[in-house]
């Protein structure tokens, strides 16, 4: 079960004219972030309840969200229980405005009650026909994580791995539901709106580049000598995968010529050369002098007087992660340049920095209107108790 869109192959309900009717609702910037649980599943339960911006007055039986959060109506969730269906909790949906409606004639209109479905059955992992394995695993701070292949031959169920829920997910699908025949026969008999029905074992991949694709490009690049990759830092048409090769092969030689990409005017290559030196620092195969050396020189650039270089350590930094370099990014909330306090507040955000607070809050009421906005926002982040 997904939302509508144009008509896709081996379609068994959903009308495409439903996705330009209805739309995709928004979330609000209350919603966002990764204080909220809800960028990255499977992180945990939401924190908040989901805040969101409709596209207009129009509400189907279900509501999507551009991140594939499921909505119902009030309607729409009393059918289900009434059916007994299970695999699904409910969570209250608030409104927070309309696209292109005044707040006189928002009040005006009568929406109705809207809940969003987490859908807690599971399914497992999918039977082995489908062609989903674990690719590689992921350790972050949060927990360690598997990301999963594509589906070859769509998503086949592998009973014996199945809850029995209604409504449930597959081991590295969290955002694909999955229904049984009955909940199927239910939509249709009852004639639900804004949602499509495909079988999931003809679910088809599309075009996009598969994770295993993706992968095997890391342990490619990753694999090239150093010299290759070095060179290739200099030609702009090969910048990008060169510094992102480094950055996974993770060779200290490479702090130095990534650092001397600090400063160039493409945002996207000076703040991935960030991210590489910061893989580079947290490259568990380094001697522990190195990790040092990378991060007292990074620490060193906080004072320098090009406004650039101090917004590129700061990005180093926070991606190295740890309490010492959100300790560190704190004597930049009081630069100069607002672009520079910029940077530290939305990444001490992002670290969820607590002592940090106090200062943020501060800032929310800056010279800089930039400033102060983003420092409202991490506010909200660094006060919740997600992580």
């Amino acid at each position: 079960m997904r939302y509508p869109t144009p008509a896709k192959p081996h379609q068994v309900y959903g009308r495409p004219a439903w996705e330009t009717r209805f739309g995709k609702a928004c979330w609000s910037e209350k919603s966002a972030g990764f204080h909220t649980g809800r960028l990255l599943p499977p992180y945990g339960e939401p924190r908040k309840d989901l805040t969101v911006i409709l596209p207009s007055p129009r509400v189907g039986d279900f509501v999507w969200t551009h991140y594939s959060d499921c909505i119902v109506t009030d309607r729409t969730l009393a059918l289900f229980k009434q059916a007994g269906f299970t695999g699904f909790e409910t969570r209250p949906v608030i409104v927070e405005k309309i696209e292109r409606l005044s707040r006189k004639r928002r009040e005006q209109v009568i929406l109705p009650p809207l809940w969003e479905l987490p859908i807690i059955g599971k399914g497992g992992d999918a039977a082995p026909e489908s062609g989903i394995y674990p690719v590689y695993e992921i350790e972050d701070c949060y927990m360690k994580r598997f990301r999963y292949s594509s589906f070859r031959n769509g998503i086949i169920v592998d009973e014996a791995n199945w809850d029995g829920s209604d409504f449930f997910t597959i081991s590295g699908y969290p955002k694909f539901i999955l229904v049984i025949e009955r909940v199927k026969e239910f939509i249709i008999d009852h004639r639900l709106t804004n949602c499509a029905l495909i079988p999931s074992h003809k679910l088809e991949w599309g075009s996009g580049i598969t994770p295993e694709e993706s992968h095997a490009r890391t342990l490619e690049l990753s694999g090239r000598p150093m010299e290759s990759l070095l060179a290739d830092l200099e030609n702009p048409e090969l910048i990008k995968d060169a510094i992102y090769g480094l950055g996974c092969k993770g060779d200290p030689r490479a702090v130095d010529p990534l650092i001397s990409k600090f400063d160039h005017p493409d945002p996207f290559i000076w703040t991935s050369a960030a991210s590489a030196v910061a893989a580079i620092a947290r490259n568990k195969e380094n001697p522990e002098p190195v990790h040092e050396e990378i991060f007292s020189r990074l620490c060193g650039m906080l004072d320098h007087n090009d406004r650039q270089l101090r917004r590129a350590a700061v990005a180093a930094l926070c991606d190295v992660g740890t309490d010492r370099a959100a300790e560190q990014l704190m004597r930049l909330l009081d630069d100069p340049d607002e672009w520079v306090r910029d940077t530290a507040v939305f990444e001490l955000g992002l670290l969820h920095y607590k002592p940090a607070l106090e200062a943020v809050r501060r800032l929310t009421k800056d010279s800089s209107k930039r400033v102060r906005q983003i420092a409202r926002k991490m506010v909200d982040r660094i006060e919740c108790d997600f992580l």
